[in-house]
């Protein structure tokens, strides 16, 4: 298939391309729509970023080459480009960026889409007297609840990630029981480590 005779049947026109290292094609027969160009490779090239000036009534239309499209020649066809293409005043569409925060602490919050300029403040003592509470609540066997209230101690006490780690695994070490009590205050309580 001929593409300058295919160009020609589509009603093509001539265009100015203008490439971004300074070459210029000048009447190279092409079709050209809102997002596309059409043109046989003999008569001009194009690469990503190139400039296609289409004459209409209004003026001169300006299109960036998004990508070339080049199709190599085959037995079906000459070399020619398929390109796509955005008008040079349209703006360039933004990718799509998901930004979520999850915070998993006292105050807990979701933000999708946007900045989280929040403060908090927790109230360490808070923190440490609802674990005791729960514990003292819900642990029926009394050397175990002694044991754990111990260890909250130590916890509240804990210098660094070290001492807070073992006093941890302590507690775990429990039993499940103290162990599905206590698990869902680690997070609350790691921030609070030495302070």
């Amino acid at each position: 298939m001929n593409i300058k005779r295919m160009v020609a049947d589509l009603g093509g026109e001539k265009v100015l391309i203008v490439r971004k290292n300074g070459d210029r094609y000048e009447d190279v027969s092409a079709v050209v729509s809102e997002d596309r160009a059409f043109f046989d490779a003999g008569d001009g090239v194009v690469d990503l970023g190139d400039e296609i000036h289409r004459e209409t009534p209004t003026g001169v239309v300006v299109y960036i080459v998004e990508d070339p499209g080049y199709f190599a020649k085959s037995s079906m066809s000459s070399a020619h480009f398929q390109s796509k293409t955005r008008r040079s005043n349209k703006p360039v569409p933004s990718q799509p960026t998901m930004i979520e925060n999850v915070h998993l602490h006292d105050n807990a919050r979701i933000n999708v889409n946007s900045t989280d300029n929040s403060t908090n403040t927790v109230q360490k003592d808070n923190v440490y007297n609802d674990l005791r509470e729960k514990l003292s609540d819900e642990i029926t066997d009394v050397a175990v609840k002694k044991q754990a209230l111990a260890i909250v101690n130590e916890l509240e006490a804990a210098k660094n990630e070290t001492e807070f780690s073992e006093s941890t695994g302590k507690m775990m070490n429990l039993g499940v029981q103290v162990a599905t009590i206590f698990g869902p205050f680690v997070p609350l309580l790691a921030p609070l480590i030495g302070g």
